[in-house]
């Protein structure tokens, strides 16, 4: 046994899977920032409330509704190193066609950095960011269930690469007649990279599938 504990010990650090740090796996991870202070202190998603917050509509379309008509939302975070991100939105209830329209804009700026050659000599300044323009509508099928959709026009701007891009979100929201009890499920950022930083190397959109319930 005393011979054999010191081998299980080796062998445990030789079996052992390390990963270094890891980029990331999609491009424009801007798009799943939290855009409002209310939705930050909720782990950063909150897609089974329907109120007047119209920054909710931004991550769930179906939950825009009448009571979102011409309310504004605006929010605007710092960062270390000069990187900040925000976001502000409008929604517009249509009484006729029983429709709620939004648009909004989630950004992000990293600051800015040295250009420097490859002896480290500063040979001027760059800068760095990315923006989402997004509109969005969202219908009462009946009173039970809602939903909506999004379209979002993306623009990356990394020093001189470039990149655009299209997402649309879309979801589904149902609520029993207490308004006790919500469920929803939504598709976000499904889309494709229309121009490439450089060549043809297109790359994969943070697609995400959510599914949630609450219950007061």
């Amino acid at each position: 046994m005393k011979k054999i504990l010191p081998l299980l010990f080796s062998l445990s650090f030789i079996l052992q899977k390390t990963d270094a740090q890891v980029g990331g796996e999609h491009i424009y991870e801007f798009l799943n920032h939290s855009n409002s202070a209310r939705v930050t202190g909720l782990a950063g998603n909150l897609i089974t409330v329907k109120d007047d917050d119209v920054a909710l509509a931004y991550s769930n379309p179906s939950l825009l509704n009448a009571e979102m008509h011409q309310e504004l939302t605006f929010n605007y975070n710092f960062h270390l190193s000069d990187i900040s991100n925000g976001y502000f939105g409008y929604a517009h209830h249509l009484k006729k066609q029983d429709l709620t329209l939004h648009g909004g804009l989630q950004y992000i700026t990293y600051g800015k950095f040295d250009w420097t050659d490859n002896l480290g000599n500063v040979n001027g300044q760059f800068k760095a960011s990315e923006y989402a323009l997004t509109m969005g509508a969202g219908k009462q099928l009946y009173k039970n269930l809602s939903v909506g959709a999004n379209l979002k026009v993306i623009n990356s701007q990394l020093e001189s690469y470039t990149s655009y891009g299209i997402a649309t979100d879309v979801g589904a929201y149902y609520s029993d007649l207490t308004g006790r009890f919500g469920a929803t499920l939504v598709f976000k950022n499904m889309g494709v990279q229309l121009s490439a930083y450089e060549g043809e190397n297109r790359e994969a959109l943070p697609f995400d599938i959510q599914l949630g319930i609450s219950q007061r």
